[in-house]
């Protein structure tokens, strides 16, 4: 579980968690994931024609500088809006971080399984269908007959990527990955893994409804 956080894979499904419900996609295949601070990360994360590195707004990211703590960049159109905002102490605008310093995840999850369970309420949903997928990238060379193993494995790590895409190129979602998933071919170090190059498991219920999700088109 340690690995999948260090190498990443962890930091694209909870991303890929938040595309599925806003609809949102990341700027570039795994995000840019700059290293930036709550003091520059408004500067940092601008679009390409104000100084900084996003083609568009509507982005998912992540940033090792603002680690544990969980961040928002905003704007608004509306004077109103960054006159509030500036004598709120949030800047000059026209975007404003929004940031808390902290995540407490032994807590905070068994509130989300109460509100789910008992409240029937989620914390998050996919709103938006599946937006995005956490695909496979091989983090070594693979050899032919290897299992490839999974999320948190010495073989493979994810990268956030856009649902068309995938489908399109038909890429390896990491989450199908499991202890029967094998190599037919040779996978060098840092290629995108598609279903061409393995052999899923089709007898695991993981497979089977991906498969019928992608039948459906959803």
């Amino acid at each position: 579980m340690l690995t999948s956080f260090v190498d990443g894979t962890n930091t694209m499904i909870e991303l890929n968690s938040v595309c599925n419900c806003l609809g949102f996609l990341p700027d570039t295949f795994g995000c840019h994931g700059i290293p930036t601070s709550p003091e520059t990360a408004v500067e940092d994360f601008k679009l390409k024609e104000d100084g900084g590195v996003l083609s568009s707004y509507k982005t998912v990211e992540f940033s090792p500088g603002m680690a544990p703590g969980v961040f928002l960049i905003v704007t608004s159109d509306k004077k109103e809006v960054r006159d509030l905002m500036k004598f709120l102490g949030f800047g000059d605008g026209p975007n404003y971080l929004l940031f808390r310093p902290y995540h407490l995840t032994s807590l905070e999850t068994p509130i989300t399984i109460y509100n789910a369970v008992i409240e029937n309420e989620p914390t998050i949903a996919p709103l938006h269908g599946q937006v995005a997928d956490t695909v496979s990238v091989a983090k070594r060379d693979i050899k032919k007959g290897e299992y490839l193993e999974g999320i948190g494995s010495d073989k493979v790590f994810g990268k956030l990527t856009d649902h068309t895409r995938s489908i399109k190129e038909d890429l390896l979602p990491i989450a199908l990955i499991t202890e029967k998933t094998k190599a037919i071919v040779d996978i060098p170090k840092d290629t995108v893994i598609n279903l061409s190059m393995i052999e899923l498991d089709e007898e695991a219920t993981i497979t089977k409804l991906r498969r019928r999700q992608n039948s459906m088109k959803l």
